[in-house]
């Protein structure tokens, strides 16, 4: 419908399409944004399959969304129109009403950009490969492939770190070839890694403790009740029944650290 002022049709409404990655930061309230943007609020956004946007919007965050974006790119919208950033490093662990306040202010300043069609849509590559370091000295291959492959660090004292994800757990052997690898774990560990959104929400539903925040699982803990399962809901990463495996396209086991053959597989 023509705008009865000036007979053109209405402008589409700048929006702000807002994560939560699986309740690990808290979302701005519509009453936290300026008046004209409309917000629209998603637990695990990277998870969804929707149309493209009638105007210019803003993705906060921006993990896991390149496909949704190349997506609406081939529906014909215009790259510039979507402005995509990771809000989550910058709100998880600030309080509630901080939370919000810098996420009103990311959507804000997204959205103005994405109304002037700057910057281009942050979008992914086609998928990294998803290479597996085992054993202590991860950290150290883990930053060396930053930004060229997806890296999992799997070791019993694994740490999260910047530029990987990590699997707290004793790696016993290798098998598979490039592409299929298939890297056995000493005893069962219920988290996929790859599929993990490291928001924590397995450990704050776990009553016994059987599994914390660095995603290090005590077994014997374990009375099996599923809450952990429940609370990761759609991002599907937790299974109790998983088999003591993980797989990857390519694995590296640094000499030195237990590896019981070549450092590269």
């Amino acid at each position: 419908m023509a705008n009865p002022r000036n007979g053109l049709p209405p402008r589409p409404a700048l929006e702000a399409w807002l994560c939560s990655c699986n309740g690990a930061a808290p979302l701005p309230r519509p009453a936290d944004l300026p008046g004209g943007l409309r917000p629209r609020g998603f637990r695990l956004l990277c998870r969804q399959d929707l149309p493209a946007p009638e105007g210019p919007v803003f993705v906060g965050c921006a993990r896991g969304t390149g496909r949704l974006l190349a997506d609406w790119e081939a529906q014909g919208l215009s790259p510039g129109r979507v402005v995509a950033w990771d809000l989550v490093p910058a709100l998880v662990g600030r309080s509630g009403a901080e939370a919000r306040r810098l996420a009103a202010a990311a959507a804000a300043a997204g959205a103005a950009l994405a109304a002037a069609a700057l910057p281009p849509a942050e979008r992914e590559l086609p998928p990294l490969p998803r290479v597996a370091v085992l054993g202590p000295g991860g950290p150290g291959v883990a930053r060396a492939l930053a930004g060229v492959a997806e890296v999992v660090w799997i070791a019993p004292g694994a740490r999260p770190g910047t530029g990987w994800k990590t699997l707290p757990a004793h790696p016993v052997r290798v098998d598979g070839r490039a592409g299929a690898f298939r890297i056995g774990l000493a005893a069962p560990h219920p988290v996929d890694p790859w599929s993990c959104v490291e928001c924590g929400a397995c450990a704050r539903a776990c009553p016994t403790g059987a599994l914390d925040p660095e995603l290090r699982f005590s077994p014997e803990r374990c009375d099996g009740c599923g809450r952990c399962e429940a609370a990761c809901g759609p991002a599907a990463a937790l299974d109790l029944r998983r088999p003591p495996a993980v797989a990857a396209d390519q694995v590296i086991w640094p000499r030195g650290s237990g590896s019981p053959g070549p450092g590269l597989f």
